[in-house]
């Protein structure tokens, strides 16, 4: 009888001690836990480190700022990252050597003063969203709880463009449902993409199916170039002046141009923050006064693509050459953009710009 008791006695005692060190880390069992990898405090995180094949990206907190390199970022877009990267939780536990087609991996790091207080790689795969500790051979399946439908490079991205403000549009390609293309130069088109992803072409004109006489894998990377698309800023009083803006060109070779109105004028700004359908911090909520192409007659655009999303979302730029005081013709590096009919002309890149308006001839 004694023994029996021992034996329960000892049992519950290894039980207790079993579940003691479940509640300290659930998976010390399995190496190094998840939680160990993760910014515990995301508010008190001062600097953030992305680290990609390409680039590397320091963020400084300074007070309610974000900053890289003396710019202010998207506060927004920087503390999704924290946000997402706290939250993290555990779906399943794969040895390196069961994990399928990894991608390319961000190294992200946290600190809090002088202190490193989180650092884990990050990467997608077939298997679903991973993470492992540097030099780790053990990784953590991911999933961020109540986000379910959104992609996770939506929070963690090693392009410096993701986390800048003034940010307009940053798709992954499987968010996209419709391209509408209007080039500079040759034919116009439409795309679209269904939910398994298939791909269909149709020309703009006519609405004639021509996907057989298309190269898919360009016609994909396009759908790939609408990623972290930003303005550089709203053109200000004196920058447009008669003659300045150039859209479409007409039969006889001539430039449509603005007829002026009450330029310069009001000061819409893009105020109201996100672009809708995207995350909080996504687009600019600068309430820059410029420009303002209300009361003004804009010729047709120069070129124009339109993008929209499964979620029905729709994003159009009218694009226009620009003809700078002083220049005798378009400048070469930047364009004026009017964005979903906003009555203001934003100056972008045409680095942005470029692979978005050519024409159905550049996908064959």
């Amino acid at each position: 009888m004694k023994t029996r008791t021992a034996f329960i006695i000892l049992f519950v005692l290894l039980l207790a001690a079993a579940g003691l060190v479940w509640l300290m880390d659930p998976w010390s069992t399995t190496g190094s836990g998840l939680s160990a990898l993760l910014p515990q405090e995301p508010e008190k995180v001062t600097e953030v480190q992305v680290i990609s094949e390409f680039d590397t990206l320091v963020f400084h907190r300074s007070d309610s700022l974000w900053m890289m390199e003396g710019e202010e970022m998207n506060p927004g877009a920087v503390e999704n990252l924290v946000y997402a990267a706290s939250r993290l939780s555990l779906r399943s536990i794969l040895p390196a050597g069961e994990v399928k087609e990894p991608g390319t991996a961000l190294e992200i790091l946290f600190r809090k003063g002088n202190r490193e207080s989180g650092h884990f790689f990050f990467a997608s795969s077939a298997s679903g969203y991973l993470v492992v500790a540097p030099g780790g051979d053990q990784y953590f399946g991911v999933e961020l709880p109540g986000y379910s439908g959104v992609s996770l490079e939506k929070f963690f991205s090693g392009n410096a463009d993701h986390y800048r403000q003034h940010l307009l549009a940053d798709l992954l390609p499987s968010e996209i449902a419709l391209v509408e293309v209007t080039p500079w130069k040759g034919t116009a088109f439409v795309v679209s993409q269904d939910s398994a992803y298939n791909i269909s072409v149709r020309l703009a004109e006519t609405g004639a199916g021509v996907t057989a006489e298309v190269d898919e894998h360009k016609i994909r990377m396009l759908l790939s170039y609408f990623n972290a698309i930003r303005y550089d800023r709203v053109a200000g009083p004196g920058e447009v002046v008669p003659g300045s803006v150039h859209g479409a060109v007409a039969a006889d070779g001539q430039h449509g141009e603005a007829v002026p109105g009450n330029l310069p004028g009001a000061a819409d700004g893009l105020h109201g923050g996100a672009v809708p359908g995207n995350l909080p911090g996504d687009a600019d909520a600068d309430g820059l006064h410029g420009e303002s192409v209300s009361g003004s007659v804009l010729p047709a655009p120069w070129a124009s693509v339109a993008v929209t999303t499964f979620d029905g979302v729709r994003r159009q730029f009218d694009v226009y050459q620009w003809v700078k005081a002083g220049a005798e013709g378009p400048d070469l590096f930047e364009a004026l953009v009017v964005f979903n009919g906003r009555p203001l002309l934003l100056v972008m890149n045409y680095y942005y710009l470029d692979l978005l308006v050519r024409g159905l001839e550049d996908y064959r």
